[in-house]
């Protein structure tokens, strides 16, 4: 081999060697987040117990959020590591016989990965429902389809494990408590997630509007959910009415907080009601307890949607506005450009003009004929 192929060969496995680097460190980087999201999976498998629920089928369902969250973040080529790093967690969370806990794990990483897929295929990755194109496929398939296609597989599993329960019953149970736990959970983790990577475009705005307003929406919005839900309230007509009280909190963080008010505010707003409702209080007073978490699992879909398009909607219209002003700003200061260009061009041509009838002037007379 001469010098230089030699020479040739060093660099070429000198330059290899950071790429190969980089690569391992992302690839533990990957495996560190595998474990965090397996922690966390475990975790919001115990959501339910901790707000007071202890019935079958599960009020809400995080884990299947936290995974959706993770998917579309995370580079498709990794997404076998996050599935593999969540099974134990699934198993340890479903006090099953294995037979039963894999299936419900297959249902689960179904409806997950049937999401997901159909959201990343329409949408770069790494990005926030923070606009009303990306909220819309994310309704569609992570909060309709998705969680369809997990109850068909995850209601059989619980038919075969419990045939006393219709199987009718249990695809509403599990439709309904996937659905409501992605509303207010998966917009909330990607934002932040993506706030956390750089993208801070709101950032400003919460310090320029100032922190004095979120404490007061917050603490105002604490204050009417622990009188809503946490009290018994005595049967009345009125009962009904109460449930539209956190209503203008709700359009206060849509309008001036932006999407992750509102994800702040239905974070607030799911968990105080169904520990309230889990422990017998608040306005649904009529029927068994599972109806009356039905009652709030559809009344508090109904309340998070809305307002979640809604903050996205005011969020867009910000930004073209913005867009427009700086465009009006651009234009005017070209106009400005344009005039003083126009000034020299004029200026320079009546320098040229009187040039020419200075020197006209002055070679007359030597273009005479003579006498």
């Amino acid at each position: 081999m001469s010098q230089s192929a030699l020479h040739n060969s060093k660099f070429v496995l000198a330059s290899d060697r950071p790429r190969a680097i980089g690569l391992r460190w992302l690839e533990q980087s990957h495996v560190v987040r595998a474990i965090l999201t397996s922690i966390i999976y475990y975790c919001g498998g115990q959501i339910d117990p901790l707000l007071g629920w202890t019935s079958s089928p599960a009020v809400l369902w995080p884990p299947n959020g936290v995974m959706l969250s993770v998917l579309l973040l995370a580079p498709t080529r990794f997404w076998w590591l996050y599935f593999l790093a969540v099974l134990p967690a699934d198993l340890a969370i479903s006090t099953v016989p294995l037979r039963f806990g894999l299936q419900y794990y297959v249902a689960n990483s179904l409806q997950s990965l049937v999401a997901a897929g159909l959201i990343r295929v329409l949408a770069p990755p790494g990005r926030a429902l923070d606009d009303v194109p990306s909220l819309v496929r994310f309704v569609a398939f992570g909060v309709l389809l998705g969680p369809v296609v997990g109850s068909l597989f995850g209601a059989w599993t619980v038919n075969s494990l419990h045939p006393e329960t219709r199987y009718w019953v249990a695809f509403r149970g599990w439709f309904l408590a996937n659905a409501l736990t992605n509303v207010w959970l998966v917009p909330g983790m990607t934002m932040f997630a993506s706030w956390l990577r750089g993208r801070r475009d709101d950032a400003t705005q919460w310090r320029r509007s100032g922190w004095i307003e979120a404490v007061v929406l917050f603490a105002g919005l604490s204050i009417v959910l622990s009188f809503v839900f946490q009290f018994r309230h005595p049967k009345s007509e009125m009962l009904g009415a109460y449930l539209y009280a956190p209503l203008p909190f709700l359009l206060w963080a849509a309008v001036r907080r932006g999407p992750r008010g509102v994800s702040i505010a239905l974070v607030l707003l799911v968990l105080v009601a169904i520990h309230g409702v889990a422990h017998g209080r608040g306005p649904f007073v009529t029927g068994t307890e599972r109806q009356m978490m039905l009652q709030l699992q559809l009344v508090l879909l109904a309340m998070s949607l809305p307002t979640l398009f809604l903050a996205v909607e005011v969020r867009e219209r910000g930004r073209a506005m913005a867009a427009l002003q700086a465009s009006e700003r651009k234009r005017g200061h070209t106009e400005e450009e344009l005039r003083a260009s126009f000034a020299e061009v004029r200026d320079l041509a009546g320098r040229l003009i009187n040039a020419q009838e200075s020197e006209r002037a002055r070679i007359a007379p030597r273009c005479r004929p003579r006498p």
